[in-house]
Formats: C-alpha cells, sequence, structure tokens
C-alpha cells in the first residue's frame, strides 16, 4: 500500500511539473498583426497586405525608406497620426519625395490601391 501512496503523490508531483514545463515552454503570446498594432502618433507601413509581415514605423518625416527595410515593400499602410496641423502623410515612390503618390489621412489605412508597393519616402502634411 505504501509504493502505491509513493507512486500516485511521484505521478502528481511529474504531472504538475510536466503542465508547468509546457505552460513555460508556450510563447509568451502570439505576435498579433494588424492595423491596430500602428502606435499612436505614427505612420505604419507593413510588407504584407492586411497589415501583416514586417512591420516600420515612423513618428517623423523619412526621406530614404531603404534605411528601415521597407524599400519598394509596402503592402499596406495606417496613419495613426495625432490630429492637428501636420496629421496626414503623403507618401512618394522616390527616394527624398521624389514622384509624389497617395496621401493618406489621419486615421486611414491603405490596402488595394497600393500601386505595387513602390514607395520610398513619405512625410507629414497639413493636408491631403
Amino acid at each position: 500500500m505504501r509504493r502505491l501512496t509513493v507512486f500516485l503523490k511521484l505521478t502528481a508531483v511529474l504531472a504538475v511539473a510536466g503542465a508547468a514545463l509546457t505552460v513555460q515552454a508556450a510563447p509568451a503570446g502570439a505576435a498579433t498583426t494588424g492595423y491596430g498594432d500602428c502606435p499612436a502618433a505614427y505612420f505604419c507601413a507593413w510588407s504584407d497586405d492586411g497589415a501583416e509581415g514586417g512591420m516600420s514605423k515612423w513618428e517623423f518625416d523619412d526621406t530614404n525608406w531603404t534605411d528601415d527595410g521597407m524599400h519598394d515593400d509596402a503592402e499596406s499602410v495606417a496613419n495613426n497620426g495625432t490630429p492637428g496641423t501636420f496629421d496626414d502623410v503623403q507618401l512618394f515612390f522616390d527616394v527624398n519625395y521624389g514622384r509624389g503618390s497617395i496621401c493618406v489621412a489621419q486615421g486611414e489605412t491603405y490596402d488595394w490601391s497600393m500601386a505595387d508597393n513602390e514607395y520610398d519616402s513619405h512625410y507629414w502634411t497639413s493636408g491631403c
């Protein structure tokens, strides 16, 4: 009888330890993707449609997206800028604000009209 009691206690301890290991092995939290991942006061671009994939984010103007790993790679964008004087974002096909393209108003997202994701710079502006 004593062996059975020790066996049951040992089994219970191992079960609890196994559960603890399982919890520790699980990821701390699945990475979320989506437009909600763009922080307040930022303009964000993702490498895939639907705000999926790699994300770059900017709080200020950027003359060259190549430095941020988003060179000709944006498939979706979001303007989560703070409402104010410069709250819209003008996108450009080339570095140094060359060949203007779409303007993304504060609070807007673009996905389907990304013109072959050939964007390389942007600046904050007072209106689209």
